[in-house]
């Protein structure tokens, strides 16, 4: 048992943040706050997880020199722009907000000889021979719009601006190496293969299963060492049969919401980034069962079912997984666009 470990954890609610409170908790004797800010909405279960929730204007609030954790994408990103991100032995630079702009990751990319798909910048660009397009943001947010368009007419008609477009990579699944690197070079990794995701277009994990690949972490080395990156963060591939090799998809600097499959495998990553000793476990694979239920209630009992002898993972508000598996997609976009729209809170 270690004693006197005192964390802040930003963006608590996410998958992330609960796995690493989870792990944290069942091995120390920690201290974890979950802090929002006043903008945020506080989830129901966040004072089940942690030992408090504060919440504050500024990230600046927090005491100094305390162990701050960002999370997501969003909140990372805003500890960086302020300075380098430390945690126990990792520090994050400054330059890693490099990847979150995805056009220039990609240029550095091909300049350095590493693959990735054939890429548009511009909807112009794109002949009426390059479909199917696969879309995304062009800047790292969390999330956001991506998908799949078979000609310029499936293609967003709004936003285009914050779009970059790729040829499709039409082979199954998505490929991941979490890793630690320190001014460029890789002091931990973790290979993994996402059979399943949500949102299928592009999301977290459903069903993923580690592998041991080294061109995988071949290729991820060479852009550790070729950006001297520096902190912790997921980089994402797709196999490509045309090219008979990986591609590069992006690297998120940030914690990856299947971390946990990483960390639990490798205990380094929790040693270096938490100075926390943990017992190595061998996890074959883990199934989300949240994320599952949001693909609909048959597409999980199909998918428990196939996966059986994998780890089953729920998160809190499995409940409200269950109703958005339940309720058809159309009428889910229509309540979302009623309860988003600023003008119904004014009148």
């Amino acid at each position: 048992m270690q004693d006197g470990k005192e964390y802040y954890f930003l963006q608590p609610a996410s998958d992330q943040a609960i796995s690493v409170a989870k792990i944290l908790h069942d091995c120390s004797d920690v201290v974890i706050h979950a802090v929002l800010l006043k903008s945020e909405k506080q989830s129901a279960f966040l004072d089940k997880i942690y030992e408090s929730v504060i919440f504050v204007k500024d990230y600046k609030e927090l005491p100094e020199d305390s162990f701050i954790v960002p999370f997501g994408a969003q909140t990372t990103e805003a500890r960086l722009k302020n300075g380098d991100v430390k945690l126990a032995s990792v520090t994050m630079t400054q330059a890693a907000l490099n990847v979150y702009e995805k056009p220039a990751f990609l240029n550095f990319c091909e300049k350095h000889n590493l693959p990735v798909p054939k890429t548009y910048i511009n909807e112009e660009e794109i002949s009426d021979t390059d479909f199917p397009i696969f879309y995304k943001q062009r800047y790292e947010k969390g999330g956001g719009v991506r998908g799949f368009a078979n000609n310029k007419q499936e293609l967003p008609k709004t936003h285009k601006d914050e779009l970059i477009y790729q040829e499709f990579i039409n082979t199954p699944g998505t490929y991941g190496v979490g890793f630690i690197a320190d001014k460029g070079v890789l002091v931990a990794s973790f290979c993994h293969y996402e059979e399943l995701s949500y949102p299928v277009s592009g999301g977290s994990a459903v069903v993923i299963h580690k592998v041991n690949d080294k061109r995988l972490k071949y290729l991820t080395e060479a852009f550790v060492k070729e950006s001297s990156y520096s902190g912790w963060g997921l980089a994402e591939f797709k196999w490509c049969d045309k090219r008979h090799d990986y591609v590069y998809m992006e690297v998120n600097a940030k914690f990856w919401a299947s971390c946990e499959l990483a960390f639990r495998n490798e205990p380094v990553f929790i040693k270096k980034l938490f100075n926390i000793e943990i017992d190595k476990k061998e996890v074959e694979g883990l199934v989300y069962i949240n994320r599952a239920l949001n693909a609909g209630l048959f597409n999980a009992a199909v998918t428990i079912i196939k996966n059986n002898k994998l780890e089953k993972i729920i998160y809190p508000g499995v409940f409200r997984s269950i109703l958005v598996g339940m309720l058809p997609k159309p009428l889910i976009k229509s309540i979302k666009k009623i309860f988003l729209d600023p003008k119904r809170w004014l009148t």
